[in-house]
């Protein structure tokens, strides 16, 4: 049963030998995700498996881009999305209770009757994972809406001194 996933992949069937999966995430993947930061989504996923003895290796590649708005300006700009990660699940008895102990994020547990790998929310994650923490227009000096940035140089706060008036009283102390 596929509960309204779309990175689903099959455990029935799978070899020793390495596997690839691939998928293309567009604006119908992050539906589901709300609200989100960006627009135009367009990341390929490249999922390579491999199985060793009940133990499920994924190496997890996103290559693609997506639009941002600037932090600064608030215009938007594509920004490119590059990243690869490592995720392991192991088939267990008791799934639910190994994944509430392991301090591990890189590991997960499946219950050995479990057929399907769901993985939306671990690949959506990551994707957030893979965007910058702060987001400029590249050399946003000349690129950044320059409304904006005059309206935000106009707000930002002056500089102010402050003056203690014991200070100048206290001035010719020399301190030992």
């Amino acid at each position: 049963m596929v509960k309204n996933e779309l990175i689903v992949i099959p455990l029935l069937g799978l070899k020793s030998d390495a596997k690839i999966f691939n998928f293309n995430l567009d604006s119908l993947f992050f539906k589901k995700f709300n609200p989100l930061e960006f627009s135009n989504p367009q990341i390929q996923t490249h999922i390579f498996i491999t199985l060793n003895n009940h133990c499920y290796r994924l190496k997890i590649s996103l290559e693609g881009q997506l639009e941002i708005p600037c932090d600064r300006c608030c215009k938007s700009m594509s920004i490119q999305i590059l990243e690869e990660f490592n995720q392991m699940f192991k088939q267990v008895s008791n799934p639910k209770d190994m994944n509430d102990t392991e301090k591990d994020p890189e590991i997960m547990y499946l219950g050995f009757n479990d057929t399907n790998l769901f993985l939306d929310n671990i690949i959506y994650e990551f994707i957030l994972m893979s965007i910058p923490n702060q987001k400029l227009c590249a050399n946003y000096n000349l690129k950044c809406d320059s409304k904006m940035v005059k309206i935000l140089k106009q707000l930002a706060p002056k500089p102010v001194k402050v003056q203690f008036p014991l200070e100048e009283k206290f001035k010719h102390i020399k301190i030992i």
